[in-house]
């Protein structure tokens, strides 16, 4: 048990933007439950929104640093200080890294865990030989972290889940699926579209893998016909990610006039009020925020259908659903609807009822609260 007389929930996750966009939401709600909410992850500017709700935070080192053998043992080994430090009674863990080491840690001190896939990214979409033999390593670490009674896995999609169960990596674990992080329906509100040249959104990280490359192809072939239709990336480039897009080839393409960039935003309602329809051509995701966030502002949408995508949409009624890595048909689609105000409209409404009924951030969060009082239930083996 934990030093506090109140129970202590870790969370573990490698970058601080990623958590406060993603799940500070969690941690507010922990602390208002009555236990003491830590988060673990490296430095930066916006851990400072931590103290302000009252949660703790604990540095460790920048995951993206220290990726050679020594390095992944100086993770390791800042990770076991954690909890030496924290002694936490559970342990939520945030993407692949944490997962894998803080999970493994967790077991072999008998500390319960919540682990969250929030997808399965370049390991399980690649067929490089380098990356295969990653994936084999990655899944063992998987494995030793998960497969335990005392481990609840998180899944955003089924077919995610399936791959885990199939290569038995959660065998002895709880698993549950919960569609995504959830949104604050109060924070964005259905404005009307504005007026003026069609605009259409990628908001994502500027990664091959999140089809941007098909999104500026997309975009020569529809301003071939249509020369004012606006097509925006709204995110930041990724240099240190094996899929990340080039700044010169981003230059390319503005310099081109197929695209304009714009940094992302915090201000979503904003981001999406500006814009007649959102595009996400991606390869894989868990239960991309995106298009969350696209159907809580009442926009349609045009994606890939694959796991998390087709998985975020009411395919034919809230968005349309194209082929992964199929320029001409992401092409078509996006003709299509910006030529059909009307459609827009019908399935901007149909967005807002899902999220509405899937995705409020009230329903994310108490079912979230409910697998930590689960977890920190004694279990008769760890």
């Amino acid at each position: 048990m934990g030093t506090a007389a109140k129970p202590t929930v870790l969370f573990m996750v490698n970058d601080a933007d990623f958590f406060v966009s993603h799940r500070l939401n969690l941690a507010i709600a922990v602390r208002q439950a009555g236990y003491r909410a830590v988060v673990s992850c490296p430095p930066g500017p916006t851990t400072r929104v931590f103290g302000e709700h009252g949660i703790e935070h604990v540095e460790t080192v920048p995951v993206r640093r220290h990726n050679g053998l020594i390095g992944q043992l100086y993770t390791l080994i800042s990770y076991n200080r954690v909890l030496s430090t924290i002694r936490p009674d559970l342990i939520h863990l945030i993407t692949a890294k944490p997962v894998i080491f803080g999970g493994a840690l967790a077991r072999l001190r008998g500390i319960p865990t919540v682990s969250a896939i929030s997808g399965l990214g370049y390991l399980f979409t690649s067929d490089r030989p380098k990356v295969r033999l990653l994936r084999a390593l990655v899944c063992r670490g998987y494995a030793f972290a998960l497969n335990r009674s005392r481990s609840t896995v998180i899944f955003q999609n089924e077919v995610d889940r399936s791959i885990f169960a199939r290569l038995q990596l959660t065998r002895h674990a709880r698993t549950v699926i919960i569609k995504g992080s959830g949104v604050d329906l109060s924070r964005i509100t259905v404005h009307a579209e504005p007026a003026g040249p069609p605009v259409v959104l990628l908001p994502a990280r500027l990664l091959r893998d999140k089809g941007v490359e098909e999104f500026a192809q997309a975009a020569r072939q529809v301003k071939a016909q249509h020369p004012s239709v606006v097509f925006r990336l709204q995110g930041k480039l990724d240099p240190e990610n094996p899929t990340g897009l080039s700044a010169d080839e981003l230059a390319r393409w503005i310099n081109e006039g197929w695209v304009e960039h714009i940094p992302y935003s915090t201000d979503v309602d904003r981001m999406f009020a500006d814009v007649n329809l959102v595009a996400l051509p991606s390869y894989r995701e868990g239960f991309p925020k995106s298009l969350v966030d696209a159907a809580a502002a009442g926009r349609a949408v045009v994606t890939t259908d694959v796991p998390g995508c087709r998985d975020a949409i009411r395919p034919g009624l809230s968005g349309s659903l194209v082929p992964v890595r199929d320029v001409a048909a992401l092409a078509a689609a996006i003709l299509d609807l910006i030529g059909d105000p009307i459609r827009r409209a019908v399935m901007g409404k149909e967005g807002r009822r899902l999220a509405e009924a899937e995705f409020d951030i009230k329903r994310v969060t108490e079912q979230h609260l409910e697998l930590y009082v689960q977890a920190l239930l004694p279990r008769a083996h760890a």
